[in-house]
């Protein structure tokens, strides 16, 4: 049973993710801080080149940042 109503806050977490994203103009190219509010949750470094990035909807997404001098 907890594992059905997790699997139902997953996929109302989605929804929410994907009603957000139709709402944003494609041609938008400057940094949207609101939508960034409302899609991530929390962005960690870790090891200094690598970034975890953890969405409201729970997706949570590992991205290296090159370092340039």
């Amino acid at each position: 049973m907890q594992e059905k109503k997790q699997g139902d806050s997953y996929v109302e977490r989605l929804a929410e993710m994907d009603s957000t994203l139709k709402t944003v103009r494609p041609q938008v190219r400057e940094f949207d801080e609101d939508l960034i509010i409302r899609l991530i949750e929390t962005i960690r470094v870790n090891k200094g080149e690598k970034l975890e990035i953890q969405f409201e909807s729970g997706i949570v997404m590992e991205q290296t940042v090159d370092y340039y001098d």
